[in-house]
């Protein structure tokens, strides 16, 4: 049995202009909109109070900033230790998707895993990142902090 404990908090990042329209931007570096800078500072200020051992982040600017918020309304001092890893970046999709409307290639995903019975997370795209090795990915990340 494990003696100690923790508390886990995830944050999703603001909202990107991206975001804002639909579209897709897995590996593509989008900054935080006006309204995501909105939403990053307002989740740095209802966790102002929290103590973090450590502060994780992907390395794409609107993870960043949205970390770098909360960094900014924290009242811990010193304040906790920002760390970038790759392994915590969203899922990669092909070059051409990028900037595309999501809605239509999801739809696709999810048709097919239904008619191939899987579970709609586990699609695959031509040229996207394997789900086994996304997930291979972020449970390396987990190991490592957990």
């Amino acid at each position: 049995m494990c003696d100690s404990f923790f508390t886990l908090t995830i944050a999703r990042h603001g909202e990107t202009d991206e975001n804002k329209h639909g579209l897709v931007q897995t590996f593509m570096d989008t900054p935080l909109n006006k309204n995501g800078l909105e939403q990053a500072n307002l989740l740095g200020k209802y966790l102002k109070s929290v103590r973090f051992a450590k502060l994780y982040s992907s390395n794409m600017m609107r993870t960043q900033q949205t970390a770098e918020c909360v960094l900014n309304h924290s009242k811990q001092q010193p304040p906790p230790e920002l760390i970038l890893d790759t392994r915590i970046r969203e899922r990669n999709f092909p070059a051409e998707l990028e900037g595309q409307p999501s809605l239509s290639w999801i739809k696709d995903a999810m048709a097919w895993s239904a008619k191939e019975n899987l579970a709609p997370i586990r699609y695959n795209i031509a040229g996207a990142e394997p789900h086994a090795g996304f997930q291979d990915r972020v449970v390396s990340f987990f190991k490592v902090i957990l």
